[in-house]
């Protein structure tokens, strides 16, 4: 029997999530280094998949922080020409491939308006990751199935880790440290 790409992509995400639960230390510096107190808000922009995770991230940072979140429509920047008004905003794009030029110009002009940005983007050295302030990086590996899987996996478990440092939640750390076991003991039913 042969595995489907996106079968054996799957497979991978336990390890991936293992991957961002070890990598803890360099988000806990980027949450000491944003400083959120003064945030009036946060603004989360991702498109298809990356867009889904960032429902997910909504929910947290609401929750977690108690920040209202907006859901940013990159096609303001570059299809309306409109930058937005984001100064001291908390503005968080997600990506896999960081090279998605909407995302990178909304990226930019929310990083000109004052905006503190973070990517949270599988590929590092992308456009994306550069023009943010802050890379939290997924580090999944290339992505060959259609529908995203291990990327989205750890989109949201990078998403966790994040919040989990802003918010210096012990609950949110230690689920995310059984995330990795649980999903090995998933992929095995």
């Amino acid at each position: 029997m042969t595995t489907s790409a996106m079968a054996s992509e799957i497979g991978e995400s336990a390890d991936v999530v293992a991957n961002i639960v070890r990598s803890r230390p360099a988000t806990r510096d980027i949450a000491r280094r944003i400083g959120i107190g003064a945030a009036p808000l946060c603004v989360v922009c991702g498109r298809g998949s990356s867009g889904h995770a960032g429902v997910f991230l909504r929910y947290l940072v609401e929750t977690r922080l108690r920040l209202p979140v907006s859901a940013s429509a990159p096609s303001v920047i570059t299809a309306f020409r409109t930058p937005l008004m984001l100064r001291h905003a908390l503005f968080i794009v997600i990506s896999q491939s960081g090279r998605s030029p909407d995302l990178v110009a909304a990226t930019r002009s929310a990083r000109a308006a004052g905006a503190r940005t973070i990517a949270i983007v599988n590929a590092t050295a992308s456009p994306v990751a550069d023009e943010a302030e802050f890379v939290v990086p997924i580090e999944a590996g290339q992505e060959h199935s259609v529908a995203a899987t291990k990327t989205v996996v750890g989109s949201m478990a990078a998403a966790a880790g994040l919040v989990a440092e802003l918010a210096d939640d012990h609950a949110l750390r230690a689920a995310l440290n059984r995330l990795p076991e649980r999903l090995h003991r998933a992929l095995a039913l």
